[in-house]
């Protein structure tokens, strides 16, 4: 894999964000999902994550076959979410900072999305 994939699907996300009218200044509600083994694995991961101000759940990935990346048959997924001021940056340190706190459960960051912050008329 090319390791500068990640890093151009980030760009392409923010610009969309930018695009659709969305405040790249202010904070926004930003939802990371963690792809984790076992329930256990994404409610530790989950434990983890909200000592640092994320809001967390776990749930069970309806069919694992469809993702490239899941873990193994009957993995779950810890979504957590953070107001953030979207940037390159920020979104990479976030990956970081909740990377280290998967790994040791054997879970991994699999990805972001934001519904913006875009006040609707």
């Amino acid at each position: 894999m090319n390791m500068d994939q990640p890093i151009d699907i980030h760009r392409q996300t923010l610009a969309t964000l930018a695009r659709a009218g969305n405040d790249m200044t202010a904070p926004m509600l930003v939802d990371f999902a963690i792809a984790a083994a076992n329930e256990a694995a994404a409610r530790a991961i989950a434990a983890a994550v909200t000592q640092l101000g994320y809001r967390a759940d776990v749930s069970p990935d309806d069919d694992p076959e469809d993702d490239e990346e899941a873990l193994d048959e009957g993995s779950w997924t810890c979504n957590c979410r953070k107001q953030l001021i979207v940037s390159l940056e920020a979104i990479i340190a976030a990956e970081a900072e909740l990377n280290q706190l998967a790994e040791p459960h054997g879970g991994v960051v699999a990805g972001w999305s934001s519904f913006g912050n875009r006040r609707k008329p």
